[in-house]
């Protein structure tokens, strides 16, 4: 799961998504989405939107509702595999420029 979240961030820090990349960016939007609920996180990296946003330009509305979900569930699995509180912990870690609690 590390391993996932650090590419979806390296996708995020390079800048703008190619179209390969754009499932990664969408999940890594529903991963964040998720998490800033859960996790009472108040702030995003202002790149990760706009990517997101060019990404579902290029994606049909189908795959980017599922993309969001899988990114959704990523967030869910990790929540109950480790609970809530270390879930939390590792997301502001991790992305420390991307959420702020």
């Amino acid at each position: 799961m590390r391993t996932a979240l650090a590419a979806l961030a390296l996708v995020v820090a390079a800048g703008s998504a190619r179209s390969d990349e754009c499932e990664g960016v969408i999940k890594l939007q529903g991963f964040l989405n998720r998490a800033q609920l859960q996790c009472g996180l108040t702030k995003n990296d202002r790149r990760i939107v706009p990517q997101a946003e060019e990404c579902a330009i290029q994606m049909n509305e189908r795959k980017m509702q599922h993309m969001l979900a899988a990114g959704m569930r990523m967030y869910d699995k990790k929540d109950s595999e480790i609970g809530r509180e270390a879930t939390c912990a590792e997301i502001s870690k991790f992305y420390p420029s991307t959420t702020t609690r």
